[in-house]
């Protein structure tokens, strides 16, 4: 408050430090009836006129030192406003603290959401795990089940294989046509019993094949939906991991432009202090020299009108002594001015260096505030750049998978054509094997009769060895199905670690992050 109201104390000030206008010219009209009451000595009205020249010149320096005080004035309303503006600024940086710490906060409560969205995928992923250990479980105990009546059918096959054996001996003991015949009928009637047995055994092969295929397509259904989880827990983890990266970079940066504020806030507090300082030691000399110029014009009236009464007396007397005097009394004065002017001018050069001194200052703090920005926008880049890598690894891995999804398929289309393949080879051995049947019934003689039951034996054990070739081969495929389970079941059990990972860098990337 004080400072606001100087300048009105200084123009009173100044006006009273300034004689008024009925002081001085009376001293001027003083003097010049003092030259009109001496006409006669010529030199003396001329050293008096020379006086009344010099005061006019006093009077002149005073006028100017008062243009001086003037413009110190300006100077002074200048640096007030300029702590004004530093003031106003002070509260902006002030308002946009206050910003950043409320997005700061939004920030926190974001991530805190984020942690509980990936607690819930990661509880979702967990039960994904128990689900699929449970469908592994029961295909493992339906392997058990198909390996025991895999053994059951090799046993009635080596039954088979026996009963065929005693066959073919008895009909190359049987040597009369009659025996031969109930023979035949007998063995004909084996044949078709063995043939029922046989189909029946395609018919449960067939039967055991589609059901392993039905649970090859439920476990490729229960696979292809688990990728799918995963590829959606992958992607909400990476959208995590994006935007906990940008909220960290946001962070730094707001961190950066706060503790650039507060620095500036710190530097406007010292600065103001210094400039209030030196405001108050400029005052404080200014006093001074007001009142030095007060005292002074004071004695300067004092001592004119002390001259103005010894002239009235002595103007008579002595008017040499008189001049002499006075231009003592002048040259006096005029060393206490020339004092006071150089008092005043160093005075306005100390303020001036003052402010250069500030503008040195502000400078300073606006190169540095341009470095800070140059960091931060350096920092920045290198947070873009770090983004753009982990994008380009994500997607090299998304490629990755990529072609692992299609190479499954192939592989997975390759084996459904072999199984195709394989009951469409069991349906053409089911046709010959009727066919054989009813060619079996067509013979009327003996010897065609024996000849034909021979080649249906001997079709029937070709029969049966492509019959335990096709069971290899289902077992084979059975093999490779329970790897590729297995293989699949391996992936899963590297990728679910590898989500773990993940998310524990950003978990502690939060807490790192909620402690700062």
């Amino acid at each position: 408050m004080k400072s606001h109201n100087n300048p009105t104390v200084y123009r009173q000030m100044e006006t009273d430090s300034l004689p008024p206008h009925g002081q001085t010219n009376p001293s001027g009209s003083c003097l010049f009836g003092l030259l009109s009451q001496a006409p006669e000595g010529g030199s003396e009205g001329a050293g008096l006129a020379q006086l009344h020249g010099e005061l006019v010149g006093v009077q002149s320096s005073l006028f100017t030192l008062g243009l001086e005080l003037e413009a110190s004035q300006r100077a002074q309303r200048q640096s007030q406003r300029q702590a004004e503006d530093l003031t106003r600024a002070k509260d902006r940086l002030h308002s946009e603290l206050k910003e950043a710490l409320q997005h700061r906060e939004v920030t926190d409560k974001h991530n805190q959401d984020l942690l509980s969205a990936l607690a819930q995928s990661r509880s979702a992923l967990q039960a994904k795990e128990a689900q699929q250990k449970e469908s592994e479980a029961e295909k493992h105990m339906e392997v058990q089940e198909r390996d025991k009546n895999i053994k059951q059918l090799k046993l009635s096959l080596q039954d088979k294989e026996s009963q065929l054996q005693e066959y073919s001996e008895l009909l190359e003991s049987v040597d009369s046509s009659k025996p031969r015949d109930i023979l035949m009928d007998k063995l004909r009637e084996r044949i078709r019993d063995r043939d029922r047995a046989l189909e029946r055994s395609i018919d449960e092969k067939f039967r055991c094949l589609e059901e392993r295929e039905e649970q090859v397509r439920r476990l490729q259904l229960a696979l292809r939906e688990k990728e799918r989880d995963l590829e959606r827990l992958r992607c909400i983890l990476l959208n995590n991991q994006e935007t906990i990266t940008s909220l960290d970079a946001l962070v730094r940066g707001k961190e950066l432009d706060v503790e650039q504020a507060a620095e500036a806030h710190r530097n406007l507090q010292w600065l103001q202090q210094q400039s209030e300082e030196r405001e108050k030691s400029t005052l404080r000399e200014r006093d001074t020299l007001i009142n030095q110029l007060q005292s002074a014009l004071q004695t300067r009236s004092r001592e004119t009108q002390d001259l103005t009464a010894a002239l009235l007396a002595k103007v008579q007397a002595g008017p040499s002594e008189v001049v002499e005097e006075l231009k003592a009394r002048l040259a006096l004065k005029e060393k206490l001015f020339q004092e006071l002017l150089s008092d005043r001018n160093r005075q306005s050069h100390e303020h001036q260096a003052q402010v250069q001194d500030l503008l040195s200052t502000i400078s300073t703090k606006d190169q540095y505030i341009q470095d800070c920005s140059d960091r931060l926008s350096q920092v920045i880049g290198e947070r873009t750049g770090q983004l753009q890598e982990l994008r380009r690894q994500l997607s090299s891995r998304e490629q990755e998978m990529g072609e692992l999804w299609k190479e499954r398929e192939r592989e997975r289309t390759g084996e459904a054509e072999r199984l195709q393949n394989l009951l469409k080879e069991k349906e053409s051995f089911i046709q010959s094997l009727m066919q054989g049947q009813e060619e079996s019934m067509e013979p009327s003689t003996p010897e065609g009769a024996a000849e034909a039951t021979q080649e249906e034996l001997q079709l029937v054990r070709k029969k049966e060895r492509e019959a335990q070739l096709e069971l290899s081969a289902l077992r084979s495929a059975l093999t490779q199905a329970q790897q590729q389970a297995q293989k699949q079941e391996d992936r899963l059990k590297i990728l679910a670690p590898e989500i773990t990972v993940r998310d524990q860098p950003s978990s502690t990337d939060h807490q790192v992050f909620l402690s700062a």
